[in-house]
């Protein structure tokens, strides 16, 4: 697999683009993954001596393993002079770092052009144009300090002119890129390197790094993708992105929450438990957080008090283990009584406790996910006095500086969460995030990426590749996700021996909708009659109709005990179970509890459509 380089250069008045640069790259790994390796290279990042200047040792790397991509930022500073330690060929002093590393880039692109090889580094340059900005950085300062910032800023003008533009002719001899805002910065920076990367490609052919020997398929059918499954969960980079910059900025603000609100079947928990919880985990370290650890948890674990529940989950090994030593300490009656003081406690005693974890292994933080929120809402045993406490407790967590929280919600439950405080409070600003159907792009990525870190490939058929029709299908269907993702299950456990996915099958099977259909309808056909009888009577346990449309329907996690002594019940739970449209979890007393695999369910098979409308 080519290891790609990217080198950003800048001073130190953008780092906010520097910062979105790392992420625009992070972002990038996951579409080149099993082909390029991509680098980011920022010298905050160099592990420098005390013996070596931040600009030797940027020289060193750059003479080093060499750079593949150079990213130049400009805006109102070119940087600090270098003296006389470190000269140009012709005996000059440099004005800035900025300028010697334009320099030993241009350099090392004639030396790639005098070896005859691919010319190395791709150099992309890129200037703020934002004036207004500036002008007000200015404001409140000290005549000598406006000086030497207006004398800066006429240092890149000037650096601009030299090393772009013709003074004889008036001409451009170089091309840059100019851009007003940060954000649109990281929009130009993707689509340059995309384009860069998408040729430089064509020429590596792809490695498998999926085992499926000793991680499974690379397709998830029904189920949500896990943690675990990050290497393979593709198509939503740019939401990936986006949602924990508004996280950063939440957290600025000092309440870290975003609420991630979408339609069923968008692929809201996927993104969140494989998309989000990783990338925190891995990328979100620096100099103030060195660890963080993960929690995900969903209403029916929680228990009819979902407030105490969480306690109970906080305490997990691997959430807040360290709060087992204040358990006799946490108080649930006080709670009753006085839940406001209750809740000042508990918020220190988790507090104390991240901070004797971060005294043995730095400073540690814990990231939150409350999935599925619609299920906390549809459960009648919940009071709504019992709602608002859950999410107080949340609020306080996430204001402590020590706990980022993520939420999921279906979008037609969204105005549920506009009648709980808390939710309001906290979601100000930069706290909610709409989820839409991913683009062709984005869904081409959702079927070809896993099949080719798996090794599979998608026959080709009179020049037509399997991808592409099943990319077609897809998009004429609002359940779009859970029907693409079971197909191709079936289609790779149908595989040939060389690992080809095949029209054959996928044709057997009736394509994107036929799918799903046939499987569902095979494991009812396959019940006795008695099973068969005693179907709408488990659909009555397993799904919550509110009476509001078939919309408004929701799954629902009930006790595996609850049907152990009804035969013909139980015969469905165990032939469901392995047909994957029931699942298997464990409840709030660590019982074990079934659901249905996915909502996509109550919607496009008819047999539940048609039950659900006679509850209406």
């Amino acid at each position: 697999m080519q290891t790609i380089r990217v080198f950003v250069s800048s001073p130190g008045d953008v780092q906010e683009e520097r910062e979105l640069a790392r992420d625009v790259v992070h972002q990038l790994r996951k579409r080149y993954a099993g082909r390029l390796d991509l680098r980011t290279l920022l010298w905050e990042d160099l592990p420098l001596g005390a013996n070596t200047s931040f600009q030797e040792g940027i020289d060193l790397l750059l003479s080093g393993d060499g750079v593949d991509v150079a990213v130049f930022i400009l805006w109102s500073r070119l940087g600090s002079p270098l003296g006389p330690k470190i000269l140009r060929e012709d005996g000059s002093e440099y004005r800035s770092g900025t300028e010697r590393e334009w320099d030993l880039m241009l350099q090392a692109q004639k030396k790639s052009q005098l070896d005859g090889t691919v010319i190395r580094p791709f150099v992309i340059a890129y200037a703020r144009t934002d004036e207004v900005s500036f002008e007000e950085r200015l404001r409140g300062e000290t005549d000598e300090d406006k000086s030497k910032k207006i004398n800066q800023k006429l240092l890149v003008n000037q650096f601009i002119k030299e090393e772009f533009r013709d003074d004889e002719t008036g001409t451009n001899i170089r091309a840059y890129h100019s851009f007003d805002q940060p954000t649109s910065f990281a929009r130009q920076l993707r689509i340059h390197l995309t384009n860069f990367l998408d040729t430089a490609i064509e020429s590596f052919e792809a490695q498998a790094i999926w085992n499926i020997a000793d991680q499974g398929p690379p397709f998830r059918g029904l189920s949500v993708f896990e943690f675990e499954h990050s290497p393979i969960f593709f198509g939503r980079e740019d939401e990936i992105v986006a949602i924990r910059a508004q996280l950063r900025e939440q957290a600025k603000n000092g309440c870290p929450f975003v609420l991630i609100s979408g339609a069923s079947g968008s692929g809201k928990s996927s993104l969140a438990r494989a998309g989000l919880l990783p990338d925190i985990c891995s990328f979100e370290i620096d100099s103030a957080v060195r660890r963080w650890r993960r929690l995900a948890i969903k209403p029916n674990q929680l228990g009819p008090t979902p407030a105490f529940g969480l306690v109970n989950a906080l305490m997990s090994p691997q959430a807040i283990p360290e709060l087992e030593t204040w358990r006799m300490d946490i108080d649930y009656s006080e709670a009753k009584d006085n839940f406001e003081s209750w809740l000042t406690r508990f918020s220190m005693r988790v507090s104390d406790a991240l901070k004797s974890a971060g005294e043995k292994q730095g400073t540690t933080r814990l990231v939150l996910l409350l999935d599925q929120m619609e299920e906390l809402f549809s459960d009648q045993s919940v009071t709504s006095k019992a709602i608002n406490q859950l999410f107080e407790t949340l609020e306080t967590l996430a204001r402590s500086g020590q706990i980022w929280i993520l939420a999921t919600v279906r979008g037609d439950f969204y105005h549920h969460c506009q009648a709980v405080p808390a939710v309001v409070r906290m979601k100000a600003g930069f706290g909610q995030f709409d989820l839409l159907s991913p683009t062709p792009d984005s869904l081409n990525r959702i079927i070809t990426g896993p099949a080719m870190l798996a090794g599979l490939r998608f026959e080709r058929e009179n020049d037509v590749d399997l991808s592409d029709v099943i990319l077609r299908e897809a998009a004429a269907h609002e359940e779009l996700l859970p029907l693409v993702e079971h197909l191709l299950l079936e289609l790779f456990q149908n595989r040939t021996e060389d690992g080809v996915l095949t029209f054959a099958k996928f044709r057997e099977v009736g394509g994107v909708e036929g799918a799903l259909l046939r499987h569902c309808e095979q494991a009812f056909i396959s019940l006795t009659p008695a099973a068969q009888d005693v179907f709408d009577d488990v659909l009555g346990e397993l799904v919550t109709v509110s009476g509001e449309g078939q919309g408004s329907s929701v799954r629902r996690s009930i006790p595996l005990s609850r049907f152990e002594n009804v035969p013909a019940q139980w015969e469905i739970i165990e032939k469901f179970v392995a047909a994957r449209l029931l699942t298997t979890s464990l409840g709030p007393s660590a019982e074990s509890a079934i659901n249905v695999s996915h909502e996509a369910l109550l919607r496009v098979w008819p047999r539940i459509v048609d039950w659900m409308s006679k509850k209406y």
